[in-house]
């Protein structure tokens, strides 16, 4: 068991993403209120989870997985980078004085999701406890029940009231506790306050019912966080490419499936008067889309869902019911003579998970049942393939008096191992399953698996149960998914077991895009521009956070992705699909198809150098080029924007720069070398994977020096270059037969200088010694483990900023000042940081 400070753990886990009135009362109360809370009289307890716990603690006794805050709701969840792990987590409140007290209440409110079937009230319990003395095992505690149920989204909160039961008022040292529980699969667990209070518990209520809206009051209403909400309009257009200001488009006519726009006027073509509306995959997509549904131009629409920005602008998202024009659908029919009917939207229903390779159960997601090994697993921002056998298994049914019945369900298959859609990808059934997936007789049934082209087109498998099974009283199904060298992705959208005669329909095999006659090269693509389907062989010059930039002979083109598939800079490469636009720009988007087929070297053609004359130039007619350019910089959190001298308008944002945080302050003048995306409309530039340099003899600003103590020069401790150190260190060789790995350990107590500052590292509790590790690619940083230390120290003056660069740097804590997001501030001449978790440190930078 592990106890944690209440103010610790909030600031080492803070992640890099209906009270009822209380009549006066004769007695004395705590002045403290917590975090944000009203301190007003009868309240013992009032917590806003805000930006700490407040008056609350953490502690484990299973597992390693604590209470954080995040979003402003203390989390709990053990589903880690992509697995499911075993826990109880719990949140724990200072002792409460009911010596007085006749009647009090306990109120908070919560999202719970994810959780086992079943299992949703004990896995997320409210407790209470006159016996706590510090450890949670040891403490008598009573449940409370509270009504608990599963959400639908994370935007709509349930409220929890409890009355403090009879055995615990007039006792002093009450303690109340949140515990969250996983055994095979783990749950996330939101709250976003906690109140207990002199008074009378009311009623459980109802989450609160979304607002109805025009589109106009919609508009209006949007604070920037996120509701529930009913809008009604007419459908007017949709949005195409990712900028909404040049993207509407206000006609029947649409080559996006995936939104539209609506505006209370039916001939409205104003995009300010218009709120757009994300449509998810299925029921919704398919029936409101204009491009399969042209006729819904111009038609009224009432649609639920979430009011929260899309396109950077008010709109609706996580949209889950709709009527058009007065008629709403009719729900989803269970078929006759079912035997299963599960959709997956929220939960697996009856349905459940093993897992006899590996450790990647099979998950919701996108309101599917989505199998998947390719995970992320040592912390470093890539994701892996994995080798993993995972089965979804059906309750078990009886046909004891079945004469024909079928199986059907929908899926999208994607990225499986070449040759392998069937192999991988299996339907099973057997009838002598008694949980244990490895020791029963599975069969094989093929349903005609195919690889996908995209995330929108479900497949459907139709197949009969086979006769042998027919009258059997224990029949089970079960889906699994296997991966070895490569993992696919499985999307399984709904599953039905029902009487009656199978379709006997196959899927069609997709078929791969043609290149269009005279389609050839990059600039062919380019040239033709949006619409037309084309396959295109080129090299990774340079990545960024969505995708990366591809470059045969002739120009440079965009390939958008939607998940990070491991590539980089020089992997050869075949993109296929229909070209869309961004910002004015053609590229790939990211259901375009992208496989390796070998590496070589990278050019950089000679860069464009830009004055103000050649940016306006370039801004009238923009492409994709390699560029260098000298201005002015300015910081905007983590954009990074440069003005060029004498151009009319400043050049945009710099968003991924490639050499991580820039070491140069607003102000300075840079130069700028990497590929630049223009876009003509808004007169914008979005350079990515740059490098950006101080330029020399420009000079940071320095900060204002105290009168007392002298402000302390920046220094950098840069580990991406180990030998520059001091002492320096040999350069962390890959392992074999790894794209990335564990290089040089650091020599416990090992202290880094640079002039009179100084950085030292200790593995203090830590399993792992802190060392360097290799990247894939060959870049270098240094990673520290749990319970190890890192020290910062100045030999004269103090500290006012200490600012880490790498993966996961938020989870540390510091002996004092401020830590938030990787970044440090106050008045020190040394701070430790305790880290809390796997982290990667590309640069730390001192004032």
């Amino acid at each position: 068991m592990k106890l944690k400070n209440l103010f610790l753990a909030a600031m080492t886990l803070f992640a890099f993403t209906a009270c009822t009135d209380t009549p006066d009362s004769p007695y004395d109360f705590p002045t403290t209120g917590g975090n944000g809370g009203t301190t007003e009289e009868g309240v013992y307890i009032n917590e806003t989870f805000a930006s700490d716990f407040g008056v609350f603690s953490t502690a484990e006794t299973v597992g390693d997985t604590p209470w954080i805050i995040d979003y402003k709701t203390a989390k709990a969840t053990s589903y880690i980078d992509g697995t499911n792990k075993a826990a109880t987590s719990w949140l724990i409140s200072s002792p409460v004085d009911f010596t007085e007290e006749t009647e009090a209440y306990v109120a908070f409110e919560y999202i719970i999701r994810y959780s086992e079937s079943g299992k949703v009230a004990n896995n997320h319990q409210l407790l209470i406890s006159a016996d706590y003395t510090g450890d949670p095992a040891a403490a008598t505690w009573t449940d409370l029940p509270y009504g608990a149920v599963e959400g639908a989204d994370w935007v709509t909160f349930y409220k929890a009231n409890v009355a403090v039961p009879a055995e615990f008022l007039g006792k002093s040292g009450v303690v109340f506790a949140l515990r969250y529980t996983a055994t095979t699969k783990a749950s996330t667990w939101e709250v976003k306050n906690f109140k207990v209070a002199h008074g009378t518990a009311d009623a459980p209520e109802e989450p609160e019912e979304a607002q109805e809206y025009t589109v106009a009051e919609a508009l209006a209403a949007f604070t920037g966080v996120a509701k529930p909400a009913v809008v009604k309009g007419y459908i007017v257009g949709t949005v195409n490419g990712q900028v909404y200001t040049e993207g509407c488009v206000f006609s029947g006519t649409a080559e996006s499936k995936t939104n539209i726009l609506i505006a209370d006027n039916a001939d409205e073509t104003d995009y300010n008067n218009c709120m757009p509306v994300q449509l998810p995959s299925g029921a919704v997509r398919n029936a409101l889309n204009l491009v399969e549904n042209p006729g819904n131009y111009k038609k009224q629409v009432t649609l639920t869902g979430s009011l929260e920005k899309y396109f950077g602008v008010p709109g609706l998202k996580t949209v889950s019911k709709y009527e058009i024009e007065g008629v709403t659908p009719e729900e989803p029919e269970t078929p006759e003579g079912a035997y299963i009917s599960e959709t997956f939207a929220t939960s697996f229903g009856a349905f459940t998970t093993q897992e006899t390779v590996g450790n990647y159960p099979w998950i919701i997601d996108y309101s599917t049942a989505k199998a998947t090994s390719y995970i992320d697993t040592d912390g470093d921002g890539k994701a892996e393939n994995k080798e993993a056998t995972s089965w979804l298994v059906s309750p078990t049914i009886d046909l004891t008096n079945e004469t024909e019945a079928y199986i059907a369900f929908e899926y999208i298959i994607r990225y499986a191992e070449s040759g392998k859609v069937a192999d991988n990808h299996q339907l099973l059934i057997c009838s002598d399953f008694s949980g244990d997936v490895a020791t029963a007789s599975w069969v094989n049934i093929p349903y005609g698996a195919v690889e996908g082209v995209d995330w929108n087109t479900f497949y459907k498998a139709n197949v009969a149960v086979p006769a042998e099974f027919l009258g059997k009283s224990t029949v089970t199904f079960a889906l699994r998914y296997t991966a070895t060298t490569k993992a696919g992705t499985w999307e399984v959208k709904n599953f039905v077991v029902a009487h009656g005669a199978a379709t006997g329909e196959t899927p069609e095999e997709p078929e791969t895009p043609d290149t269009p006659e005279g389609i050839s090269t990059i600039a062919d693509v380019i040239s033709s521009g949006e619409g037309i389907t084309a396959a295109i062989q080129g090299t990774i010059v340079a990545t960024y956070a969505r995708g990366f930039i591809v470059k045969d002979n002739t120009a440079s083109i965009l390939v958008y992705l939607n998940e990070d598939k491991g590539f980089v800079e020089g992997d050869v490469v075949t993109v296929s699909g229909t070209i869309s636009m961004y910002g004015g720009l053609p590229q790939f988007p990211k259901e375009s198809t992208v496989e390796k087929t070998g590496t070589a070297t990278v050019e950089h053609p000679t860069a464009t150098t830009w004055t103000g004359a050649d940016l306006d130039a370039y801004l009238n007619n923009p492409a994709i080029k390699y560029v260098e350019y000298t201005g002015t910089l300015t910081i905007n959190g983590t954009y990074y924007n440069v003005e060029v001298e004498g151009a009319s308008t400043a050049v945009g944002s710099i968003q991924y720069p490639k050499d991580g945080v820039v070491n140069a302050a607003s102000g300075s003048v840079v130069k700028v070398t990497g590929y630049a995306i223009g876009v003509s409309g808004t007169k914008y530039v979005s350079t990515m994977a740059v490098k950006i340099k101080t330029v020399d003899g420009g000079e940071t600003p320095e900060e204002p020096e105290e009168p007392e103590t002298p402000a302390t020069e920046a220094g950098v401790f840069d580990f991406t270059n180990p030998e520059a150190l001091t002492p320096a260190y040999n350069r962390a060789e890959v392992p074999a037969g790894s794209t990335s790995g564990a290089g040089t350990d650091i020599t416990d107590g090992e202290t880094f200088t640079n002039g009179n500052l100084s950085i030292k590292f200790e593995n203090g509790s830590a399993t792992t010694n802190t060392r360097f590790w290799t990247k894939t690619g060959g870049d270098v940083e240094i990673r520290a483990y749990k319970g190890s230390t890192i020290t910062v120290s100045v030999s004269e003056g103090t500290m006012s900023s200490i600012v880490f660069t790498g993966n996961k740097v938020s989870t540390m804590s510091a002996d004092n000042g401020s830590f938030d997001k990787g970044t440090w501030s106050g008045d020190a001449s040394s701070v430790t940081f305790s880290v809390t978790g796997t982290l990667n440190i590309q640069t730390i930078t001192v004032k």
